[in-house]
C-alpha cells in the first residue's frame, strides 16, 4: 500500500463534506489532504485535536503557508481530558483517528458522540493496533453502524452510522 492511496482517500472523503474531526495531527501530512479536499469540497473545516509537539507545530505552520488556516482549528489539548459534551455539540461528518493509544474504546466511544446519520469514523492502524478494532466492534453492539475494512495493507477500517439522528 502507497502512502499516496491513503493520503488521496482522504482527500476524496474530505472534499464531500463540511465538518471535519481529526485526531493526532503529528507531521500533518493527512491533515494538509483533509484540507485541501475541504478547501476543494464544499468549504468545510477541519477541527484537529493534538496536545502538540514539535511536529504538530512545524505542520501547522506549513498549513498557514498553505493557505489553509481558514478551514483550520487546532485544539491544542489532551484528547481524554476534552469533556463528552464537546463532542456532542460538534457534530461531525467526518472523523479520522491517526492516534496509537491502547484506550481505543474510550477514543471511540468520544468520537461516537460526535457522530450523526450517514457520518464516518476512519481509524488508522487497525492492523498494527487491533484494540482499535475492538473497540469498534464493541461500540457496535447496540448501535445502528456498519464496519468495513479498505486499504488493507495500510489498516484502515471505516465505521459508518445509519441510525436515526
Amino acid at each position: 500500500m502507497m502512502i499516496d492511496e491513503f493520503i488521496e482517500l482522504c482527500y476524496l472523503e474530505a472534499k464531500k463534506v463540511e465538518r471535519v474531526l481529526e485526531l493526532g495531527v503529528c507531521s500533518g501530512d493527512s491533515t494538509k489532504a483533509l484540507l485541501r479536499g475541504l478547501r476543494d469540497g464544499k468549504q468545510g473545516h477541519l477541527w484537529s485535536i493534538d496536545w502538540g509537539n514539535i511536529y504538530t507545530a512545524k505542520a501547522v505552520r506549513e498549513i498557514r503557508q498553505m493557505g489553509l488556516i481558514k478551514y483550520f482549528t487546532w485544539v491544542k489539548k489532551d484528547f481524554f481530558k476534552i469533556p463528552d459534551e464537546w463532542f456532542k455539540f460538534h457534530p461531525m461528518d467526518l472523523i479520522f483517528v491517526d492516534y496509537d493509544d491502547e484506550d481505543y474504546f474510550e477514543i471511540v466511544r468520544k468520537c461516537v458522540l460526535s457522530m450523526r446519520k450517514g457520518s464516518k469514523l476512519l481509524m488508522h492502524n487497525i492492523i498494527a493496533y487491533p484494540k482499535s478494532r475492538e473497540a469498534i466492534i464493541q461500540i457496535m453492539k447496540n448501535r445502528e453502524y456498519h464496519y468495513e475494512e479498505i486499504l488493507k495493507n495500510h489498516g484502515l477500517g471505516i465505521l459508518i452510522k445509519d441510525g436515526l439522528e
